[in-house]
């Protein structure tokens, strides 16, 4: 009996050894892999379940590929899957590519600034371009402090300016028009016929201040016929001009050649 008794306290203390050892707690390691204690595979490590690993851990860097790591590991709607929203002060896409506040057009404004992020002479600290369509400053207000706008269509009244000379039937100068296009980029402006190719363009400055404008061009050369045309007035209103439009052909016109000759007109912005 005394024998029996002794070989089961061996059994006892052998037991309770074992037991002790399987209870030591073990420390989870980011590494690709499932251990024990895991109920999937590195678990304590995608602490807002949405199947990315916390970046910020050195052994979860080094064993997931970037697309698998999550760089806010506390909000699921933030890991490399996620859709960008731009200006709300969240990387949800974890991604330096697609900065929560890019600037796409490259003038050092981001979209978040910038009234216009295609377009790098619109932002903020860009100055007011006059009479280009565009609201240049972002200031909610297109050609802010440009003065009176000229650019456009305007009508010859109350009639229409015409000359006409011709050789053997065929028109050498044929001036007959009644419509006047203004393009004016302050202090620049060019007029042109909105109804005949003649005459040609005149280039030429405006005064923003007074409204008082001169206008020239010249089309032909030695050799040839000259055309001499001139336009001086004034912009009395917005829509309202008031000038003397001026032409003289010189040179081998065949016929065509005359005295400089004015023709004072009105025209009204349409």
């Amino acid at each position: 009996m005394r024998r029996l008794s002794l070989v089961l306290l061996l059994v006892a203390c052998k037991y309770n050894g074992d037991s002790d050892e399987s209870d030591e707690p073990t420390t989870p390691i980011c590494d690709g892999r499932q251990q024990a204690e895991e109920s999937e595979i590195d678990a304590p490590f995608d602490q807002d379940g949405d199947g990315f690993f916390d970046a910020s851990n050195p052994d979860c860097a080094a064993a997931w590929l970037p697309n698998q790591l999550d760089c806010d590991d506390s909000n699921p709607e933030v890991n490399p899957s996620a859709f960008e929203i731009p200006c709300n002060g969240i990387d949800e896409d974890c991604r330096d590519a697609s900065p929560d506040n890019a600037d796409n057009d490259g003038d050092g404004v981001g979209v978040c600034d910038d009234c216009d992020d295609q377009r790098a002479n619109v932002n903020p600290n860009q100055p007011e371009t006059c009479w280009d369509g565009l609201d240049n400053d972002c200031d909610g207000i297109q050609d802010n402090d440009c003065g009176e706008d000229y650019n456009g269509v305007w009508s010859i009244t109350p009639n229409d300016i015409n000359h006409n000379c011709s050789f053997a039937g065929q028109p050498l100068v044929n001036l007959d028009f009644n419509e006047l296009n203004v393009v004016w980029f302050p202090p620049n402006m060019t007029v042109s016929s909105a109804t005949s190719s003649q005459p040609s363009a005149m280039d030429g400055t405006v005064d923003p201040s007074s409204g008082v404008y001169h206008l020239e061009a010249t089309v032909g050369g030695p050799g040839s016929c000259v055309e001499t045309y001139t336009m001086d007035g004034t912009f009395t209103s917005a829509d309202t001009m008031q000038g003397t439009f001026t032409y003289r052909f010189q040179g081998i016109c065949l016929g065509c050649a005359v005295p400089l000759t004015s023709v004072d007109f009105t025209a009204l912005k349409q």
